[in-house]
């Protein structure tokens, strides 16, 4: 609470999140301390989303994505509980959880580091059919205004030296990091990605392989510089 209190204010799915981290850490004490910051109203409506096990597990989903709970908005849970289309309204959230963790091929800690910015931005977007949204994304992403703490350029084991071939550098990164021992994750369209068989020296060759489709995707322009070699 101490780090909080120097934040300012927590909007409601930060609240959410703690008090739900709270609970299956069974510390009522400092469960209580964040259901303190709320009012009565809004205090009653997250105890009537509690009681209800599948708007519950639904939105727990969300904190493997922490971005999807900053527009949380406890106030109105009681609406959406009063409408009575419990399983409409479960699918969707499910269908959010499952979009975002296909589109960051569920690597957790990418889905944790999603900024809400990007969230915000791709809302309402359908870049896969309409060219002017992927014109408009690809610009924002280019610019660094979208994805800013996935992509964050820093300085890693794996940048090139200064007679290292870029095909050297991937094969010392990439490793198959976040896929199971007997299979691989294949990007089977823009957002979806499918488990296939695959063996250990079998993951890491497809890894490789789609990250250069995707850079030659994707990389609409390059800065000029001394030709670098590939192989």
């Amino acid at each position: 609470m101490e780090e909080n209190a120097n934040k300012g204010k927590p909007f409601d799915g930060e609240v959410y999140r703690e008090i739900r981290k709270y609970q299956s850490q069974k510390q009522p004490n400092l469960e209580m301390q964040w259901w303190t910051l709320l009012s009565h109203h809004r205090a009653r409506n997250l105890k009537q989303l509690l009681r209800h096990r599948e708007f519950t597990f639904a939105f727990d989903a969300f904190l493997e994505i922490p971005a999807l709970l900053t527009g949380m908005r406890i106030s109105t849970l009681h609406k959406i509980i009063a409408i009575r289309c419990d399983e409409e309204i479960v699918h969707y959230l499910r269908h959010i959880k499952r979009f975002w963790s296909e589109l960051l091929l569920h690597d957790k800690t990418a889905m944790n580091k999603l900024d809400q910015a990007t969230v915000e931005t791709l809302q309402l977007t359908a870049p896969w059919p309409s060219a002017l949204d992927a014109k408009i994304l690809r610009g924002k992403m280019l610019n660094g205004e979208i994805f800013l703490r996935r992509f964050q350029p820093t300085r890693t084991r794996g940048d090139l030296g200064p007679r290292e071939t870029l095909s050297a550098a991937m094969k010392k990164i990439y490793t198959g990091i976040n896929q199971s021992a007997d299979s691989a994750l294949a990007q089977d369209s823009e957002a979806t990605v499918e488990a296939v068989p695959a063996s250990l020296a079998h993951r890491v060759d497809l890894g490789r392989r789609q990250l250069y489709a995707f850079v030659m995707r994707y990389i609409v322009k390059s800065p000029k510089g001394p030709a670098v070699r590939i192989f």
